[in-house]
């Protein structure tokens, strides 16, 4: 019981932050939690050896990760796609430098 308060607290303090920011958090405290075991598909209510709160928190924990882990990739995307637009217009500004020149 002592462990689940530790993690229930943990999660608690986690909500006000970017989920980004506290991803291997999240990732430690889900650890924690399944050895404990809780896991994703368990529901409020339904289990009376389990801490309702802590099930409800591991819920909202995953969908903030799952959304940090989105904005990640598609400015990861967004990163790559600026970089071949960037070298593009390098080599277009190049060639044209090299046509008027006549080289």
């Amino acid at each position: 019981l002592e462990e689940e308060s530790r993690v229930v607290e943990a999660l608690r303090d986690l909500e006000n932050v970017d989920p980004e920011a506290s991803f291997d958090d999240y990732s430690r405290l889900f650890q924690s939690a399944a050895e404990m075991g809780y896991t994703l598909d368990m529901k409020k209510g339904t289990t009376k050896d389990k801490s309702d709160e802590l099930i409800q928190l591991i819920h909202k924990g995953d969908e903030r990760s799952k959304d940090a882990e989105e904005r990640k990739r598609t400015r990861a995307m967004l990163r790559q796609g600026t970089e071949k637009v960037d070298k593009l217009m390098i080599n277009t500004a190049i060639e044209m430098g090299a046509h008027l020149t006549g080289k």
